[in-house]
């Protein structure tokens, strides 16, 4: 396990090659739909999306050494809950801590 802690540690944690990407492709193949990622800015309390069915699932993706910061967490839930229109159905934290 620590192993595969260290080896996601050295992802970059945004972008397609990165932490988020990663955790897109294995949505994607548990869920068997494609997931692409948000693009840059404010993302709204989520990083990516399956492609083809707007919101229904979104995920967040946090690489961090240590456990995810409480502030961090609320923030994108509170945004989650101000701009979801009522569309997502599962919301996914991904995490290495």
């Amino acid at each position: 396990m620590a192993i595969l802690k260290d080896l996601l540690h050295r992802l970059d944690a945004v972008g397609a090659s990165g932490f988020e990407g990663l955790l897109a492709a294995v949505l994607s193949r548990v869920a068997a739909t494609p997931f692409r990622l948000s693009k840059p800015g404010s993302q709204r309390g989520h990083d990516g999306q399956p492609a083809l069915d707007q919101g229904t699932i979104l995920f967040e993706a946090k690489l961090y050494t240590g456990d995810v910061p409480t502030p961090a967490l609320m923030s994108k839930l509170a945004d989650l809950a101000l701009y979801d229109r009522g569309g997502c159905d599962l919301w996914i934290l991904g995490a290495t801590s």
